[in-house]
């Protein structure tokens, strides 16, 4: 047991001298890996409030089924027995012209301007069950007897689908650039770093020291500088978000922001594991393109 204490110690005091002798890689390398896993972190929070508000916009969506002006009391008594009989159904309000027109009036500031020859048709807000498929209920309900038009929501929800896709796919291409560019300055300062120690390991090589008892040093410099990078990325993330919160619900009261600290943590670990495993894989391409 002493022995493999002074062993690690002895491997993570020649990882420290290693960073110190190449100070400016060093530091590209730590920029490099923090800049990528702050704009993982940044893409993953924004995928998950995202995610968050679509979620909550699919909760509240509804549509409105507007009636004819001619419909008669049987077609809208069976309208609204096929309303009650439908199971994607959740539930269902009656909304009078009279009261749509009022609602009009009030949205736009209209409450004193008086309206001769009401404009709006007789309607139902319909809220149908999360996973419906919209596009089958619409041309079912379009066939109803009385239903004149729908307004769907979906059409909103398949924009803000089709935007966070985007959103993912730009996002995963600039993180795996940004990642293979961090794996590339590791490997190369540790391959600068062999190259500075090449004496020093001749001679271990010379009294018996195995390869990976020489290789491990340079194995805890590249795990050491994706923890760093990883710290210096979590102290960004963490700092800026609760301001950058702050000010869109300031701005925009209406979306959802995640805020609880369990998905933080979740995150924080994340990162953490991502620069650990950006540091490892960066060394050992180095070590396996030399010979130590």
């Amino acid at each position: 047991m002493r022995d493999s204490a002074r062993g690690l110690s002895f491997h993570v005091q020649e990882a420290l001298d290693g960073l110190r002798q190449a100070v400016v890689m060093n530091l590209a390398t730590l920029s490099t890996v923090a800049i990528t896993l702050f704009i993982l972190g940044s893409f993953l929070l924004f995928m998950r409030n995202m995610n968050e508000n679509l979620k909550l916009l699919r909760s509240q969506l509804q549509l409105t089924v507007y009636l004819k002006k001619e419909i008669t009391e049987p077609q809208k008594t069976e309208l609204v027995s096929r309303l009650q009989g439908d199971p994607s159904i959740v539930n269902y309000r009656f909304v009078g012209r009279d009261a749509a027109l009022k609602t009009v009036k009030e949205w736009m500031g209209w409450s004193d301007f008086e309206v001769r020859d009401n404009p709006l048709p007789d309607s139902f807000d319909v809220k149908l069950h999360e996973g419906v498929d919209f596009d089958a209920f619409v041309s079912r309900a379009k066939s109803w007897p009385g239903v004149d038009d729908l307004s769907v929501g979906e059409k909103e929800v398949g924009a803000l689908i089709k935007l966070l896709d985007l959103a993912r796919s730009v996002g995963l291409v600039l993180v795996l650039v940004l990642g293979t560019a961090s794996l590339m300055i590791i490997a190369n300062t540790i391959k600068l770093t062999v190259y500075a120690r090449r004496t020093e390991i001749s001679i271990m090589k010379l009294v018996g020291a195995t390869n990976w008892f020489i290789r491990m040093p340079f194995l805890i410099e590249g795990f050491l500088q994706g923890l760093l990078g990883a710290a210096i990325a979590l102290a960004l993330l963490l700092t800026g978000y609760p301001v950058v919160v702050a000010r869109l619900s300031g701005i925009a009261p209406f979306l959802r922001f995640v805020t609880d600290s369990a998905d933080l943590f979740r995150l924080s670990w994340q990162l953490v594991l991502m620069g650990v495993l950006l540091g490892l894989l960066g060394s050992l391409i180095s070590l396996r393109r030399i010979a130590v």
